[in-house]
């Protein structure tokens, strides 16, 4: 027969279980011994100080060199600034706090508002600017900004906020914008003001120091970028408005990935740390002490949403690794052959399989669409036998590496965020180098699709239309293919969509009519649950130029999966059309700052191809 257990027990260890549980809450501002410090050992169910480990002291000021040199470059451009537009010199010590880039946004957005209200592409500027930075300053002046991680005695926070608000003023003074300049202003806050939880306590860590460094650097540099688009334009054109300047949209493009990339990496770092404390605070808990158990178990559920995070970031990781970095042999391989030839290069969770149903199942509907499920691995296999010696034409390894280099390719592959991406290869014929790259990237996602995964799910969809160029001869030479192939692939690759929703499709689907297909896609994809992010990657749309009638109907395909992704789904989109020369009947569906545009003739790798060797990432 059991034992009872008395009320007065019972009360006991509930009054036991909410001390432990108070304690844990104290933050020692009630008294120095009631904090953090104090822990509770469930063995001996006594309160016991913990001893302070001796912080390893680092030298700070060689990690932020970096970052002190891009100070100084901002300076000098807002000097200069300043000397140009016949402004006072500036003095660092009135920019002491965050409260004059408040001041500064504010008074922006009032002179803005009017041109704003008579521009469509300006429309809700100035609220977003002002909501934005309303809140990073107040996130920075509570120590909640990465800056707040920064050395004091470096004095690197009044350049930063001297630099914005020069920026403001200029913005202020000639009215003048353009979308790549309002939208990188509009994306800072967003990107820097997403730190709390991480400074302070990691301060000792030496790699989350040297990101800090990168990360100012990088917001420096774009600072300065900006501030030289007005010195160069604004004055030139004399107007309330600039004339389109892409080269320097795409510099000031270029610098945004950057500073995102900095972000990232900053982040996943502390994230790292944070996890890895989490782990060691869980294991520390003694298991038969249930007066720890809710405090246990918040502790679990907190280390499980940290997992997930990182478990995200170690996929897109994983594929910067895979997709790029493996880039780099094959490049060494080349520069060697090069030099010992002496000649001149030439220029979520993981799909589980569906349960029974009577319906409609992924497998009746590829059938009945005739879904070649070789298609895309097949031309993958074909595009990367190109950088063998033997293949037919020589691959512009410059133009690869350009690519592998570029930081918002970076961005499209390893950031965990939606992203679209319209890449003109610039090539003045049509060339391997871009398709490599797609193909090299293609292979890869399907390789990462097939790992399982418990916070993630990977589908990868993709067409070469190059592989297909003549429509006369080959079916898939035909845009309506390129959408069909699309929307069985995603069929193919997600197994979990719903029964009722295939049938749906079948039901509206008409094989011989682009906007039906893109219709049953758009359905399907909006249907995807949060866990997955769907990379799609149609590649060589320049050989679906012409006849006229091909490439409007190539440009009605484009259109309705731009304006999916604009739709914003449950899904993380990641969309890359790609041209081995230029698609100009495409890029008015793209705005300005999703449109890579290479040049020509890209730069050599490394500089004297024969002599160097190809820089890593």
């Amino acid at each position: 027969m059991p034992k009872k257990i008395s009320a007065a027990r019972v009360n006991m260890a509930m009054a036991e279980h909410e001390v432990v549980e108070y304690m844990g809450q104290m933050d020692g501002t009630i008294h120095p011994a009631l904090g953090p410090g104090t822990v509770y050992d469930g063995q001996s169910r006594t309160w016991l100080q913990r001893q302070p480990e001796s912080p390893l002291e680092l030298d700070l000021a060689p990690l932020y060199e970096e970052s002190l040199q891009a100070k100084d470059d901002l300076m000098s451009v807002v000097n200069k600034y300043l000397i140009k537009t016949k402004s006072p010199p500036l003095d660092l010590s009135t920019f002491d706090d965050w409260t004059t880039v408040r001041q500064g946004v504010d008074q922006a957005c009032t002179a803005l508002e009017k041109a704003a209200s008579r521009d469509k592409d300006m429309s809700g500027f100035t609220g977003k600017l002002k909501k934005g930075f309303h809140a990073l300053c107040q996130n920075a002046g509570t120590g909640k900004l990465f800056t707040a991680f920064i050395p004091a005695d470096l004095m690197l926070t009044s350049p930063l906020c001297a630099g914005l608000n020069i920026v403001f003023n200029a913005l202020e003074q000639t009215g003048i914008y353009r979308q790549a300049v309002y939208k990188a202003i509009e994306q800072l806050p967003e990107i820097l003001d997403n730190f709390e939880g991480y400074l302070e306590i990691y301060d000792q860590d030496e790699k989350l120091h040297r990101m800090a460094a990168r990360l100012y650097a990088e917001v420096c540099l774009t600072l300065g970028e900006i501030l030289q688009w007005f010195m160069k334009n604004a004055f030139v054109v004399g107007a309330s408005r600039l004339l389109t300047p892409s080269r320097s949209s795409a510099k000031l493009g270029d610098r945004m990935a950057e500073v995102k990339l900095a972000a990232k990496n900053f982040k996943a770092r502390a994230v790292f740390l944070m996890h890895k404390r989490q782990s060691e605070i869980q294991q520390s808990f003694t298991s038969n002490s249930h007066d720890q158990f809710r405090t246990r178990r918040q502790v679990e559920e907190l280390c499980h949403l940290l997992q997930r995070q990182v478990e995200r970031q170690d996929v897109f990781q994983d594929m910067q690794i895979k997709v790029f970095e493996s880039l780099q042999p094959f490049l060494q391989q080349v520069m060697t052959r090069l030099i010992t030839e002496n000649t001149d290069p030439v220029a979520t969770t993981a799909s589980t399989t569906p349960e029974p149903v009577s319906e409609t199942t992924p497998d009746e509907v590829l059938e009945s669409l005739l879904y070649d499920s070789d298609l895309i691995p097949t031309d993958v296999d074909r595009l990367l036998i190109l950088d063998q010696p033997r293949s037919p034409a020589p691959l512009d390894m410059n133009r690869v590496f350009s690519i592998r280099n570029h930081p918002r390719v970076k961005t499209w592959l390893t950031l965990d965020e939606s992203s679209l991406v319209l890449l003109n290869g610039g090539a003045d014929r049509l060339c391997g180098a871009t398709s490599f790259v797609s193909a090299r990237i293609v292979h890869h996602l399907l390789q990462q699709a097939r790992k399982p995964s418990q916070f993630i799910c990977t589908i990868p969809v993709a067409f070469f239309c190059n592989q297909h160029p003549d429509y006369r001869r080959d079916v898939m030479g035909n845009p309506s293919e390129l959408a069909m192939s699309l929307l069985l692939q995603l069929v193919d690759r997600f197994r979990e969509f719903d029964s009722s929703n295939l049938q749906k499709c079948m039901d509206k689907l008409d094989p011989n009519s682009i906007s039906s297909i893109c219709k049953s896609l758009r359905f399907l994809a909006k249907r995807l649950p949060p866990n997955v992010v769907l990379f799609l990657v149609v590649d060589g749309l320049d050989s679906f130029a012409i006849p006229t009638e091909r490439q409007d109907q190539t440009r009605e395909v484009v259109g309705r999966l731009v304006r999916l992704y604009r739709e914003q789904p449950r899904a993380t989109l990641k969309f890359l059309f790609v041209s081995a020369s230029r698609c100009a009947f495409l890029e008015e569906l793209f705005e300005e700052e999703e449109i890579i545009n290479l040049p020509t003739v890209v730069p050599h790798m490394g500089g004297d191809p024969r002599l160097e060797g190809v820089a890593p990432w």
